[in-house]
């Protein structure tokens, strides 16, 4: 079994935290931890029942779920919602569940599972005519989840091969749009951008010791982690080289 890791930093500082691999139980403990030294969650991941996240300095209420029944987290989203929570972070689950994080928040939002790449297009078009922007998704085989709150400006989205993932963001930054999610499976990522005027790193297929040691060097050059995927694969896919070579460029920028 191997792991790799989708990893996108931004210019930032302060504390940060992240665990990956861990039993629900453990996260639960590693969170109720952080969540009493003042730290949230930005970030989260699962991948054949292995949970991952990434903490930040945060402050108010916190609330995530992660459950096989998407009912439950439909309900539970309008209970949140009703309460000032909004959704901030998401991720499918490998059985098809969702696994969400609340944070407080305000005004409208809404969010759809599962979409099909046509469904999730359309949803993204009409939700852009009405005053909203993509904030989280995911996407697990076939199946996308979108989330979607009240904004404005330009937004892109690309679910691609590394090379044209590449190529997509050198464009996208030239615009004033930088990458804000970052994720995929084996050799193929998605990404979202939006107008940014600030500085990015990302990286697809590190093994967690290469991660490590770029999560440090970017630390100490004032960048924060603000997205996280980690996959457990039974052998590390063909074409890795390939997205290493590509994320060292990029990276370097």
């Amino acid at each position: 079994m191997s792991d790799w890791f989708f990893a996108l930093w931004r210019n930032g500082g302060g504390t940060q935290r992240w665990h990956a691999g861990q039993s629900l139980s453990d996260f639960k403990t590693t969170d109720d931890a952080y969540f009493t030294k003042a730290l949230r969650l930005v970030a989260v991941d699962t991948d054949d029942n292995a949970y991952s996240g990434v903490w930040r300095p945060g402050s108010g209420e916190q609330r995530w779920d992660s459950s096989s029944d998407v009912n439950s987290i439909v309900a539970a989203d309008e209970q949140h919602f009703n309460h000032g929570l909004r959704l901030s972070a998401i991720a499918i689950r490998s059985d098809g569940g969702l696994f969400c994080v609340w944070r407080p928040g305000s005004g409208g939002q809404h969010w759809h599972y599962p979409l099909t790449i046509e469904q999730f297009e359309q949803k993204a078009n009409d939700y852009f005519k009405k005053g909203y922007r993509l904030a989280l998704i995911d996407k697990r085989d076939e199946n996308f989840v979108g989330v979607w709150h009240q904004g404005s400006g330009a937004e892109r989205c690309e679910s691609t091969d590394p090379q044209s993932f590449y190529d997509k963001d050198k464009t996208y930054r030239s615009q004033g749009l930088l990458l804000q999610q970052i994720g995929g499976r084996s050799t193929n990522p998605f990404g979202l951008w939006h107008p940014d005027d600030g500085s990015e790193r990302w990286w697809v297929g590190l093994n967690e010791n290469d991660f490590q040691y770029k999560d440090s060097t970017y630390f100490d050059e004032g960048f924060r982690l603000a997205g996280l995927r980690v996959r457990y694969e039974p052998q590390r896919p063909d074409g890795l080289d390939v997205v290493l070579q590509i994320g060292l460029e990029i990276g370097s920028t």
